[in-house]
């Protein structure tokens, strides 16, 4: 369950990065002469990012496991979360010999590297 609610805050952080900076553009060509019209669709410069990259399990597993390099403890909770299928704090702090008021305080710790590594963005709930 913890698993799935840290996967869901994750999902759920990046649709709405998404929407943060919508802007509507026409798809047709401003005027020659224009100058206070924003450029349109086919006027603006492609982006660099690799969305099928980002989007890439592995790729994203990778990222994850970088984020917490130094953080043993915290790289622990993951691995019990997504090696063992463990997804109550009580079950996640048996399996890691802690009380569930640490797992607890691990999972903040790991909501805030997260944001900081840039693997969602924004705040989370």
């Amino acid at each position: 369950m913890l698993a799935t609610a840290l996967r869901n805050d994750i999902i759920d952080s990046l649709r709405r990065a998404a929407h943060l900076h919508e802007e509507i553009r026409s798809s047709l060509r401003r005027a020659h002469d224009s100058t206070g019209d924003p450029p349109s669709l086919d006027e603006l410069p492609g982006t660099t990012i690799d969305v099928p990259a980002l989007l890439d399990e592995e790729n994203y597993r990778k990222r994850l496991w970088a984020s917490l390099a130094g953080e043993p403890e915290l790289a622990e909770v993951v691995r019990v979360i997504l090696d063992l299928n463990l997804h109550k704090p009580r079950e996640i702090a048996a399996a890691l010999g802690i009380s569930a008021t640490e797992v607890q305080n691990r999972k903040k710790r790991l909501r805030r590297r997260f944001i900081e590594s840039n693997l969602v963005q924004g705040k989370m709930p």
